[in-house]
């Protein structure tokens, strides 16, 4: 989100943009207890309310919004499904940070993307609901602008095609860098390639000073990210919005 604000300054006009809200307490109108940022149907709580009636007034806030989804640290979003009941139950990620990353040959092949074209067909080659939902115009639309903030998008070529890429962005008030949007071509995996991706982006970010950050979904690439120095620092979830 942040990413896509900076590239807003910069000029860019992309799709939805964002939305950005604070929630105050009664017995404190000065210092927000929480931020609701909306990128598109993404909604993101930072903080959470402190008394029930905040609670009661986010909670109501969130079925005026249109369809998306709010996702918030794992346990912000469990008190919520206490006070809230939802259908579905929590499914928990992972935030990995790390501040030793260990490196691996072959990371130096690894070069900037310039075609996101390209880099749409890498993607829905992985996760074909991917190109269900987003086209590959609009997906080259939004990296072009998406570029003009933070994001750094790499990829490895063979045989003049790419096979794998990731997407770093560098948050210009934080001292990280979040590493994410992994892909390798479904008939190229096994040979290293994601490892070399993750690798360069580990070393572009502390060439900018940066701590390298990632999220996953599973135990399995929970381990595959620890070979890497990646250590886990905390959990969190999802949910869609709920209706009125």
């Amino acid at each position: 989100m942040w990413s896509d604000f900076t590239a807003k300054q910069k000029g860019g006009d992309t799709w939805g943009y964002c939305d950005i809200w604070l929630g105050f307490e009664d017995s404190n109108l000065e210092i927000p207890c929480y931020l609701l940022c909306r990128h598109a149907a993404l909604y993101r709580l930072i903080g959470k309310p402190a008394s029930s009636k905040s609670w009661q007034e986010l909670h109501e806030f969130l079925t005026t919004l249109p369809q998306g989804c709010l996702t918030a640290k794992y346990s912000v979003l469990e008190e919520y499904s206490r006070i809230f009941p939802v259908q579905q139950p929590l499914s928990k990620y992972v935030r990995m940070i790390c501040e030793n990353p260990v490196l691996v040959s072959g990371m130096d092949e690894v070069s900037i993307c310039t075609d996101f074209g390209e880099s749409y067909d890498v993607r829905a080659a992985q996760s074909p609901g991917f190109s269900a939902h987003v086209s590959r115009k609009e997906n080259i639309r939004v990296m072009n602008f998406s570029v003009l903030g933070n994001n750094q998008v790499f990829e490895l070529r063979k045989n003049e095609k790419p096979v794998s890429q990731g997407i770093m962005i560098l948050f210009e008030e934080l001292p990280c860098a979040l590493i994410t949007d992994i892909y390798t071509t479904p008939y190229e995996r096994g040979h290293g390639y994601a490892a070399q991706i993750v690798s360069r982006l580990c070393k572009e970010a502390l060439a900018a000073q940066k701590t390298p950050i990632l999220d996953c979904d599973s135990e399995q690439l929970e381990r595959y990210y620890s070979r890497f120095g990646f250590y886990t620092c905390g959990y969190w979830s999802e949910l869609p919005i709920p209706a009125n």
